[in-house]
């Protein structure tokens, strides 16, 4: 697995997270939320949520992490293409508490990007809470307000 110090040689002088060793608790007096997609975008916010014992759903059309990131996507939504490389350095594009790796491109391919978004979900620990080739087509209020 990537981790942050097996690759950055000064990995103490990131400020990085601690890896999550055993699952967070949720609050069940909290409401239930739901994130639609497990690209970058999702991962942070269900990494986040995680964090806070917030109980949520992630559903993820495809059968990997990564979104638009992953080459040849099952759910067949992404645009990446073969020779494809982030156009944001690594330092830009990276979540501030889990870097990518200092011997990486500047600017890393779309596979580098996608091992990165793996290794996140990961090192964070909440794979678990992503179900897989779950697409939602539709969400619709219910009368109690609820989703």
């Amino acid at each position: 697995m990537l981790t942050p110090d097996a690759v950055n040689l000064d990995a103490r002088s990131l400020k990085l997270a601690p890896r999550c060793e055993r699952p967070v608790p949720e609050d069940d007096r909290l409401p239930r939320v739901c994130i639609i997609g497990a690209g970058g975008s999702g991962l942070a916010l269900a990494k986040t949520l995680y964090q806070a014992g917030v109980p949520f759903d992630c559903f993820e059309k495809s059968d990997r992490v990564g979104g638009l990131w992953v080459f040849k996507n099952k759910s067949g939504m992404s645009g990446a293409y073969r020779s494809l490389h982030a156009n944001t350095s690594r330092n830009r594009t990276s979540f501030s508490d889990f870097h990518f790796p200092a011997n990486w491109p500047k600017f890393p391919h779309h596979s580098q990007v996608q091992q990165y978004l793996e290794a996140y979900v990961d090192w964070f620990g909440f794979r678990h809470k992503i179900q897989f080739e779950r697409e939602v087509k539709r969400a619709q209020q219910q009368t109690n307000g609820a989703w």
